[in-house]
C-alpha cells in the first residue's frame, strides 16, 4: 500500500514492487528508480518501497496504515457532513431570529 497524492492509501502497481530489483543499464547510472514510466502515481512512495523491500516493516504494518487510511477518509467525510449541517443551523437561527424579531415589533 502506497500513499497516494489524495492523502489516502492504494494498492501498489507492479513497477513498484520491480523497481528496486530492476537494473536499466541507460538509466539507472544516473537515477536510482527511475526505470519505469509514469511513477508519479503515488507521492512519496520511495520509503515505503525501500522498507517493504529491506523487511523494516512487516505486513501488518501495511494493513493497519490502510484500516487508518480508511477510518481518516471517514472521519473527514463525517467532519464535512457536519459542517454542512452547521451552516444550514445557523441559517435557520438567523431566519428565525429575524422571524420573531418582526412579530415582536408587531406585538405578536
Amino acid at each position: 500500500m502506497l500513499p497516494t497524492h489524495q492523502e489516502t492509501l492504494s494498492q501498489a502497481t507492479p513497477p513498484y514492487l520491480f523497481l528496486p530489483f530492476y537494473m536499466d543499464q541507460d538509466g539507472s547510472w544516473l537515477q536510482q528508480w527511475n526505470s519505469f514510466d509514469k511513477l508519479s502515481q503515488f507521492s512519496n512512495w520511495k520509503k515505503p518501497v525501500a522498507a517493504y523491500v529491506t523487511g523494516q516493516r512487516p505486513n501488518g504494518y501495511y494493513v493497519a496504515k490502510f484500516k487508518e487510511s480508511i477510518a481518516k477518509a471517514a472521519v473527514n467525510n463525517l467532519n464535512q457532513e457536519m459542517s454542512v449541517v452547521q451552516v444550514a443551523l445557523s441559517r435557520v437561527k438567523k431566519s428565525i431570529a429575524k422571524t420573531c424579531g418582526s412579530l415582536r415589533y408587531y406585538g405578536v
